[in-house]
Order: structure tokens, then sequence, then C-alpha cells
């Protein structure tokens, strides 16, 4: 799975590199973006790649997947909770989209 995440997010780097200044996190997916889109493999890879990307960069949480929204060095810090928190929602999203 790590191949499939790493071809979307490289697309999606180009695109969100110079998309817009940096701005807090929306720490929460609304319902109605859950994925209602899931990955099946090849025959349907762009319209999922189009709705996560739509879904990552809305809540400003495309950072998670690129790499750019690191870790904070404090393990117990506030920063760290929230970070960690952020991560497995953005992980939780990934995997509830993907057909298993």
């Amino acid at each position: 799975m790590d191949e499939k995440y790493r071809a979307l997010f490289d697309a999606i780097s180009k695109k969100a590199a110079n998309s817009r200044p940096e701005t807090e996190a929306k720490e929460e997916i609304h319902p109605l973006q859950m994925p209602h889109v899931k990955l099946e493999g090849a025959e349907n890879y762009s319209s999922w790649a189009e709705h996560a990307e739509t879904i990552m960069i809305s809540r400003n949480l495309e950072g998670y997947i690129l790499g750019t929204m690191e870790k904070p060095i404090k393990e117990n810090s506030k920063e760290a909770q929230k970070w960690k928190a952020t991560n497995a929602l953005v992980r939780a999203w990934l995997l509830s989209s993907i057909s298993s």
C-alpha cells in the first residue's frame, strides 16, 4: 500500500508545493467528506486520487502525507499529541478509502 500512497502524493506534491501559505490544519473530516470513492485498483485510481487530494488540501492535511508536517521532537508536548491525533485521522481516512 505504501507505493500507492507515494504515487498519489508525489502527484499531489507538485500541485501543493505552490498552492497556498501554511495555515492551521482542521483536525476533523466531516462525515460528508468520508470516502465515497474507494480505491479498487488502476481502473479508478484517477477519481480516487482526485477525491483524496481535494479532501486533504481542503482540510490542510496534505502535509501529513507529504512529510512537510513533521512530528514535533518533544514526544509528550501538546504539539506532539495534536500531531499524533491528526496523523492518525489522516491514516484512518486513507485506509478507509481503500478497498480490501
